[in-house]
């Protein structure tokens, strides 16, 4: 067995690709993941380009940023404003079946292409705010690994995600939620 040490976020700003690299070096992070569509991002490709051993994944997001792909495309991952909303709006339209399954597979499609043209083996994938697990959004990221060859996915409990709060999940799930309990 291998234990795996992630650092998400690479590329989200200067500072945490700072902090993220140098761990990386030190030899305390064996892993990292990076949301492509963000400002900080390509510098962040480039930087671990030369890094030998380094499992990099995709960090899918439809929660911050704008898209890869032009917002006329992607209209319900999207704000409507040319960028992503929050993560809390994102999982109320995914709960309530808002978000066109196709488009935000060609987004997702055009995250983890644009890692794979910026020389990047993709090793696994993940999602910003933990997205990832929300039933209908889940089987679309495992259909995309599969045609994309992506082996891992790092395991998140949605009921532990920061962006989830128990009241509006219950709210938009019209469930009752126990912290303590989960669902």
């Amino acid at each position: 067995m291998r234990l795996i040490l992630n650092a998400d976020d690479l590329g989200y700003s200067p500072g945490v690709s700072r902090a993220i690299l140098a761990l990386i070096r030190a030899g305390r992070v064996t892993s990292t993941s990076v949301p492509v569509n963000l400002l900080h991002s390509l510098d962040a490709m480039e930087a671990v380009g030369g890094c030998e051993g380094l499992g990099v994944g995709v960090h899918l997001n439809l929660t911050r940023g704008t898209p890869c792909l032009a917002p006329a495309r992607v209209p319900t991952p999207s704000n409507g404003r040319g960028g992503f909303g929050s993560a809390p709006g994102l999982f109320s339209r995914a709960l309530a079946g808002r978000i066109s399954q196709a488009e935000a597979a060609a987004e997702l499609c055009a995250q983890i292409e644009t890692a794979a043209a910026r020389g990047i083996s993709v090793a696994h994938r993940d999602s910003h705010s933990h997205w990832h697990t929300l039933p209908r959004m889940a089987s679309l990221v495992r259909n995309l690994a599969k045609e994309y060859h992506i082996p891992r996915v790092r395991v998140s409990d949605p009921r532990r995600a920061p962006a989830i709060s128990a009241a509006w999940l219950a709210a938009a799930t019209g469930s009752r939620i126990h912290p303590e309990r989960g669902f």
